[in-house]
């Protein structure tokens, strides 16, 4: 594994999977904080599904593979731990607090909780009733109902300014099938050759990089396009000969990158797209420009996770 040292006691591992492992030792002290940021979140979300995160979050606490409710609850708690979560706009997060002995314990059944939910249909209504009842709460708590009305006036036309929560509407309109879809894809779990074997015709649009196709009630990426350029086209107008900064994450940044240099959905994507790179778009009424792409030389001498 790769491990590069960030700071006096901070260190980034890169694990064989790809994934990053950030740590940072405390000396003097016998417990541990260890948690999994998951970067789908409700930024992420279309309008008809709004909340479905959130309500994702508190559903994979009702069961797993492995263990009950009960079995979740009392694995950590009964050694003096605890374990919650919390949604964010842009990240999912499942956290744990126990005594260093209680590391792998934690660890265990934080990724059990992650990866492998049972989301059972039963257990969804009981827990939509849950949530339609914060979403009571925080309608009747002034101070919590301002950040949501700041956020849909803000971004009016983003994700950005959808409720965490949800809405009456969609949390009702939500099934058991669309948390699993939520939560592990179409293709989740299985290798290209069993994804080929036992979806072989959404494998084949999925290869041919079908703009049209979408699984379940997912949005497609021709929809997608759509939508992300048609909200940088109207942050355009809004603020017409001006230089504007937005922050984005990667997927719209494909899009405004194809949609300015005519490159088609389907094809290969031959750009690179770093985190925390700066991109120049020049964005016109009949034609977008690239005019810088990909700039990292600002990361140079950062002392996180972003750089190198």
């Amino acid at each position: 594994m790769d491990t590069v040292r960030l700071d006096l006691d901070v260190r980034r591992t890169i694990a064989p999977s790809g994934v990053t492992v950030l740590t940072e030792r405390v000396a003097g002290v016998r417990s541990v904080a260890v948690g999994v940021w998951v970067r789908t979140a409700s930024a992420h979300e279309a309008r008809a599904q709004m909340g479905i995160s959130h309500l994702l979050e508190h559903m994979v606490f009702k069961g797993t593979e492995r263990r009950s409710a009960r079995e979740i609850a009392l694995a950590l708690e009964s050694r003096g731990g605890a374990l919650d979560a919390y949604t964010s706009r842009d990240t999912t997060a499942f956290q744990a607090r126990v005594l260093d002995r209680d590391l792998p314990r934690a660890v265990d059944v934080l990724t059990d909780v992650v990866r492998r939910p049972v989301l059972r249909e039963s257990d969804l209504e009981l827990e939509r009733n849950v949530i339609l009842e914060e979403i009571n709460t925080v309608l009747d708590t002034p101070d919590d109902l301002v950040f949501d009305l700041s956020a849909e006036a803000l971004w009016p036309a983003h994700p950005y300014g959808y409720t965490i929560l949800g809405t009456r509407q969609s949390v009702v309109a939500m099934s058991a099938a669309d948390l699993r879809e939520r939560h592990y894809g179409a293709f989740q779990g299985l290798t290209y050759a069993q994804a080929k074997e036992r979806l072989p015709a959404e494998y084949a649009r999925f290869k041919a990089k079908d703009p049209q196709f979408a699984f379940g009630s997912g949005e497609s990426l021709g929809d997608f396009f759509a939508r992300a350029t048609q909200c940088i086209q109207a942050i355009a107008r809004r603020h017409d000969a001006r230089e504007v900064l937005v922050f984005t994450h990667g997927g719209v940044l494909e899009m405004a990158y194809r949609h300015a240099t005519g490159c088609g959905l389907s094809s290969p994507r031959g750009f690179e797209l770093p985190n925390a790179a700066l991109n120049w778009i020049e964005v016109g009424e009949r034609e977008w420009r690239v005019l810088g792409w990909a700039d990292c030389s600002h990361l140079a001498a950062a002392l996180d996770d972003l750089a190198g």
